[in-house]
């Protein structure tokens, strides 16, 4: 329903306010101005009133034919730097309406772009400018200064390194305890090179006698600890007199350890019964020890605690398999034969409605579309993919109503259009009785496809899942309602 009544743009302008109200699939009212022309009703707009040098925007023109004469029409602009570009011209036939859309570049130099609409009888009349509008053009800002680079940062002093020499196994489960326990003071430097250790004077070992790489260095410590201690250190822990012990040995300026020497650096061992020992160990004795890498001494840690997580498991008898759960029931599935854009449009509507109780499958393939009992299809006669499809199931459905919904459609007499439709003898048949059974969705453009399809899930769905089980009796629904934001 459309009406006009005169506003504030009435007079030189030659303006009205057009309203329309829509009742499908809610009541609502809007209005926008139109120009009145001399032969015409024109509505003309560009999406921006500012632009810049070289910049887009949109121009789009709304003109409705109110006389009885054919009319040769035109839209072109006038840029700022005076070259005329025309964005579209043809011909109008008496009371009907063209609209148009596009994007413009901006002129080369500031100024007012002038856009207009003019038409001119086909037989005798000259030029007239039903509608126009301008744009201004103005230079682009100079971008900002770019502010000088900062300074390069001041590399931090230098840290003093220690080496821990460690199998890789016995790395990983200890690097982030020593260096918790070393915190930002030093640098740890891990090797798996005998000679690489020797290089450093601060240096600490992970792991006991007969572990990989580090064993026999190990084993050379706990020989020089023995005139101090009393016994082999190394023999105890293999007997498990022992489960941890951590040592602070010095070396004298020939390399050689000695548990006498107080002067020169210390090399820390940690080491346990077992690999998950040797981890706790670091974590027992390290904040104990660490402070003998500045200040050399002899020192030595152990303890025969027990860790129960670092003993090996009682094997458990072995658990009875439980039965396998029966795998849950197969849903029935509907492929949905639609292009990727309408697909994107209506399918979480669809789910909403029918992945309860059935599986969706979406194809852009004919032969995998065939190989469904239940079908769907999104789009119109010309929607890429299925547009064949469409035009194939319109002319079968034409012998049972009378009518070729396709051509209606494309006419603009329909504006959405839903069909069901059965099969016989596996191709389309509206008075068939058998499997495959599809449901046809279609608008005159995406927007109205996405609309019908809301509105059947809303208010019938149960009835659209009725007709997949029922599949004896062909269905249609039709409308000419038109939607405001669907036909900009």
């Amino acid at each position: 329903m459309t009406c006009k009544g005169c506003g504030e743009g009435c007079g030189e302008k030659r303006k009205v306010k057009v309203y329309y109200a829509r009742v499908f699939p809610y009541t609502e009212v809007e209005y926008y101005w139109v120009a009145l022309g001399m032969y015409g009703d024109c509505r003309l707009r560009a999406s921006e009133k500012k632009v810049y040098v070289g910049e887009e925007y949109k121009v789009s023109l709304n003109y409705t034919n109110t006389s009885f004469r054919f009319l040769q029409g035109k839209l072109y602009v006038r840029h700022s730097d005076g070259y005329e570009e025309t964005l579209w011209s043809g011909r109008i036939y008496p009371k009907s309406a063209v609209s148009y859309s596009t994007e413009v570049t901006a002129g080369d130099e500031p100024g007012k772009e002038i856009i207009k609409f003019d038409v001119k009888p086909l037989l005798f009349g000259g030029w007239t400018t039903e509608c126009s509008t301008t744009v201004k053009v103005e230079e682009k800002p100079a971008p900002p200064p770019t502010p000088p680079p900062p300074p390069p940062p001041t590399p931090p002093p230098e840290k003093p390194k220690v080496v821990v020499f460690a199998n890789d196994i016995d790395w990983d489960l200890c690097k982030d305890d020593l260096q918790e326990c070393l915190g930002d003071e030093y640098e740890l430097v891990w090797t798996q090179s005998k000679s690489e250790y020797e290089k450093y004077d601060r240096r600490i070992i992970l792991g006991g006698p007969k572990a990989k790489v580090v064993g026999e260095e190990v084993q050379k410590i706990c020989d020089a600890a023995e005139p101090c201690v009393g016994k082999d250190l190394c023999d105890e822990l293999c007997k498990k007199n022992y489960t941890m012990i951590a040592i602070a040995m010095p070396t004298d300026l020939s390399g050689n350890y000695d548990c006498h020497d107080d002067e020169h650096p210390v090399t820390l061992v940690f080491m346990g019964y077992n690999r998950c020992y040797t981890e706790h160990c670091v974590g027992r004795y390290c904040d104990d020890l660490k402070d003998y890498l500045k200040r050399p001494d002899f020192v030595t840690k152990a303890t025969n605690t027990t860790i129960k997580e670092c003993e090996p498991e009682e094997e458990q008898p072995p658990e009875e398999e439980e039965p396998t759960p029966p795998p849950p029931e197969e849903k029935p599935k509907i492929v949905v034969f639609a292009n990727d854009i309408d697909w994107e449009l209506c399918r979480d509507d669809l789910k909403k409605c029918f992945e309860p109780d059935y599986e969706l499958v979406w194809t852009q393939s004919k032969s995998e579309y065939e190989e469904y009992d239940r079908r769907i299809i999104l789009g119109g006669p010309k929607a890429k993919v299925v547009g064949d499809e469409v035009q194939k199931i319109c002319n079968e459905m034409k012998k049972c109503v009378g009518e070729d919904y396709c051509d209606k459609l494309c006419k603009g007499e329909y504006t959405m259009v839903v069909m069901g439709c059965p099969s016989s003898g596996g191709r389309y048949d509206c008075r068939g009785t058998s499997y495959p059974y599809v449901l046809v969705f279609m608008g005159k453009n995406r927007c109205y496809t996405e609309r019908i399809v809301i509105h059947y899930v809303k208010y019938n769905c149960e009835d659209m899942k009725r007709l997949f089980e029922d599949h004896d009796h062909y269905f249609y629904d039709k409308t000419s309602k038109t939607i405001s934001e669907c036909e900009s």
